[in-house]
C-alpha cells in the first residue's frame, strides 16, 4: 500500500560452528574522525560503500544487527562461494526468516575490512500477486549498526550536515559542551539500542531504528494510553517485512502526539497497531535531531536540529491485493470503514473492468491515487 512502512531485519541467531568461525576471524577498523556523508530520499538514509570491491549503494539501518546485501552480483562467484546456512532471524511482525553468511571485503569513509561477515536473505515472494516495484534507488543492501557495536566505536549521526562521522572522546566532549545532552538509553546485549521517550505522559524505552521510514510505533496493547488523542482507525495488512504480510488486525493513526525528548517537548505522528510487537523510534523522528551515539560508556546525547519531525501519519484509507486471482480489498479507513467489508472484490474501477491483463494497473491505481474518495469502485460482497 501506499507509504507503507517497510521492516527489516530487527535479530539474528547464530546456530552454525561455521558462522561463528567467520565471526571469529572477522576484524573490523574504524577510520580514526571518518566522515561519511549521506543523503535522505524515499525516507532512508542512503550512502556509499565498497563490497567486494564493488562500488555500491547501500542504506544505513540502526534497527538491522548485521550488515545485508540484496543483490548478489555484487559477490564474485556468489553461488559457489562458501556460505553459512544456519540461523534464522526474527522480523518486526515477529515472522521467522533463513540468512545465508559470507565473509567479504567492505570498505566505506568510516570502516574496513577484509573479511566482514556479510548477510544475504532470500526475500518473500510479492505478496500483492505483482512485478515487485521497481528499485529506483538502486539500493543494494543495508548499512548495519553491527560495524559500530563489534568495535565499540562512538559516532555522531548527524542530518544538519548529511553525514555520519566516527568521533574521538575529545570531539564528543566538545561537542556536548556546545548543547548535546544526554537522554535515558540501555544497549541490550544482543538487541538493539534503546532510547528512552515520555509519549503522551508516559515513558517508553524504544528501538532506534532509522530503518523503520515511519516516526512512532507502539504494540496495540498500548492504545487505552491515547484514548485523548484524535485518531484514524484502519483494519486489514498495514506492513510488509523481508518474511512477509502483516496479520489483518487493526491499527490506529494519531497526528501531533505529544512526545518529550529529555527535557525537550514536541510532537509526533504515531502508530499503534495490533500487527506489530515492537516499540520502535522511526526515521520520521528521529531525523529532527542530531545524535551522539556513545557505544564506549554505552551513552546517548542528542540535540535538536532544523529538520522537521513528521508530525501526520500517513495511511492508504482502501488497499487492495491479490487473492486467488482477484482484485481483493486487505485495508479499510475512515469512512471505507462503513462502506466495504475486508475480503470483497474489487470488479470495476472507474468503468473499467478488473481483468486478467489489467488486475496488477488496477491494484496499483487504486493504491497510488491521492484522493482515494474520486475513485468509482465496483464490489462484489465477501
Amino acid at each position: 500500500m501506499k507509504n507503507i512502512v517497510y521492516l527489516l531485519v530487527l535479530s539474528v541467531v547464530l546456530t552454525s560452528c561455521k558462522a561463528m568461525k567467520m565471526y571469529k576471524k572477522e576484524e573490523i577498523v574504524a577510520k580514526p574522525s571518518g566522515v561519511q556523508k549521506f543523503e535522505i530520499k524515499n525516507k532512508r538514509i542512503l550512502l556509499t560503500s565498497k563490497i567486494d570491491n564493488k562500488d555500491c549503494l547501500l542504506f544505513f539501518d540502526t534497527g538491522a544487527m548485521v550488515t545485508d546485501i540484496t543483490d548478489t552480483l555484487l559477490i564474485s562467484n556468489f553461488s559457489t562461494l562458501e556460505k553459512s546456512t544456519f540461523g534464522s532471524g526474527t522480523d518486526a511482525l515477529g515472522k521467522n526468516f533463513s540468512i545465508l553468511r559470507f565473509p567479504a571485503s567492505f570498505e566505506n569513509d568510516l570502516f574496513s575490512s577484509k573479511n566482514k561477515v556479510i548477510t544475504y536473505v532470500s526475500k518473500a515472494k510479492s505478496t500483492s500477486g505483482c512485478p515487485a516495484p521497481a528499485n529506483v534507488d538502486k539500493i543494494q543492501g543495508i548499512f548495519g549498526i553491527d560495524f559500530f557495536e563489534y568495535s565499540e566505536t562512538n559516532f555522531l549521526l548527524d542530518f544538519s550536515n548529511s553525514q555520519i562521522e566516527v568521533v574521538s572522546q575529545e570531539k564528543q566532549n566538545q561537542l556536548i559542551a556546545e548543547g548535546f545532552k544526554e537522554i535515558k538509553s540501555k544497549f541490550p546485549s544482543f538487541s538493539l539500542m534503546k532510547i528512552f521517550l515520555n509519549i503522551n505522559g508516559k515513558e517508553y524505552a524504544m528501538d532506534f531504528d532509522t530503518g523503520n521510514t515511519s516516526s512512532l510505533v507502539l504494540p496495540y496493547k498500548e492504545v487505552e494510553n491515547f484514548k485523548n488523542l484524535q485518531t484514524q482507525k484502519a483494519i486489514g495488512i498495514t506492513h510488509f517485512s523481508v518474511a512477509g504480510a502483516s496479520e489483518s488486525n487493526t491499527t490506529y493513526y494519531y497526528n501531533d502526539a505529544p512526545i518529550s525528548v529529555g527535557n525537550e517537548n514536541v510532537k509526533s505522528a504515531l502508530t499503534v497497531s495490533e500487527n506489530l510487537k515492537i516499540y520502535n523510534v522511526g526515521l520520521g523522528f528521529i531525523k529532527g535531531f542530531d545524535w551522539i551515539i556513545d557505544y564506549k560508556n554505552k551513552k546517548v546525547y542528542y540535540r535538536k536540529n532544523n529538520l522537521e519531525i513528521s508530525t501526520e501519519s500517513t495511511s492508504p484509507k482502501i488497499g487492495a491485493m491479490i487473492q486467488d486471482e482477484k482484485l481483493k480489498i486487505v485495508l479499510l479507513a475512515g469512512e471505507f470503514i462503513n462502506q466495504y467489508n475486508l475480503g470483497d472484490e474489487i470488479v470495476s474501477v472507474n468503468g473499467e473492468k478488473v481483468t486478467t491483463e489489467n488486475i496488477c494497473e488496477m491494484r496499483n491505481l487504486v493504491l497510488t491515487t491521492e484522493d482515494q474518495n474520486t475513485l468509482k469502485i465496483e464490489i462484489k460482497k465477501n
